[in-house]
Order: C-alpha cells, then sequence, then structure tokens
C-alpha cells in the first residue's frame, strides 16, 4: 500500500493498493486495479483517498474521488 498525490487535486491522496472493505463493497472493490475503478459512465474513480492535512495519519477509511473530472485539472 502507497498513498499517492492526486494530480491536479493538492489536498488528497489514494491508496494505489487499497484494502477490501468487506461485505457489500467487496464486489466493487474486485472491479478495480491499482487503486482505480471504473463506473457504469465510464468514469475513473479513485477507490480510497484521504485528505492529506485534515486526516494525514488516518488508516484506509473508504472514501471515493473522481479520477476522471480531477483529470481536467492537469
Amino acid at each position: 500500500m502507497a498513498w499517492i498525490d492526486i494530480p491536479g487535486n493538492p489536498d488528497w491522496e489514494y491508496d494505489n493498493s487499497p484494502p477490501d472493505p468487506g461485505g457489500a463493497l467487496t464486489a466493487l472493490w474486485q472491479t478495480g486495479a491499482a487503486g482505480i475503478r471504473i463506473n457504469q459512465s465510464g468514469d475513473q474513480i479513485y477507490m480510497n483517498c484521504r485528505h492529506k492535512t485534515l486526516r494525514p495519519n488516518q488508516d484506509s477509511v473508504p472514501n471515493e474521488i473522481n479520477k476522471t473530472y480531477w483529470d481536467t485539472f492537469i
């Protein structure tokens, strides 16, 4: 697991190897690779993110950010 900066978004980073969250989210987690999945609309989604200054030491908590959206800023 490594936390990687989200390009174009200075405040957030994503986990490139997120753990299986378990339960109903396992099926969704299995659709991803390298911390990114594709949703039904075809957007790429960072599957597990954390805020770099508000929660820099927080363990993995599933929070998603739309990669396709943020890619428009780079």
